[in-house]
């Protein structure tokens, strides 16, 4: 999931940049001319700016998620690792006798614990990355709406 979350992301910035090079390569038919009112031309280039931060944002949370991303993978890798050792001490507490089971439960007991704050940073971290991706999927939407106002003018 996290894969194609990522390919998507990848995806998203390429359609932007493409629109970028669409818009940016095709604004001097559409720009206004030395003899137009300045008011129009102050337009398009509010327009511009506008189209600029709005590549900037998508371009920095583009690479917030591919970070958080990052992260999620590294608290997978924790989670299962505490998984795995929990399951060895639970083989090797069946197979014991007497002296050196309290041991074993508490540490279980800690691998368990700590199991669960990873599995809640994992949490945390895709929530992060599915609020990112949503900003960017927000960001594109404003961008397109822009480009189209600037075709249109």
């Amino acid at each position: 999931m996290l894969l194609v979350q990522g390919v998507l992301a990848k995806l998203q910035f390429l359609f932007l940049l493409f629109l970028c090079l669409l818009i940016f390569g095709c604004t001097t038919k559409e720009l206004p001319h030395a003899d137009a009112p300045v008011g129009d031309s102050e337009v398009s280039l509010n327009e511009k700016n506008r189209l600029d931060k709005i590549i900037k944002r998508t371009t920095a949370l583009n690479a917030e998620i591919d970070v958080l991303r990052e992260s999620a993978e590294k608290h997978d890798t924790q989670l299962k690792m505490y998984r795995q050792e929990i399951q060895r001490l639970r083989e090797h507490l069946a197979a014991q006798t007497g002296e050196g089971r309290k041991d074993l439960k508490a540490h279980i007991q800690i691998l368990k614990n700590l199991a669960n704050q990873q599995k809640k940073a994992r949490n945390r971290v895709r929530l992060m990355i599915q609020v990112h991706t949503e900003r960017v999927k927000e960001l594109a939407a404003d961008f397109y709406a822009t480009q189209k106002m600037l075709i249109w003018k």
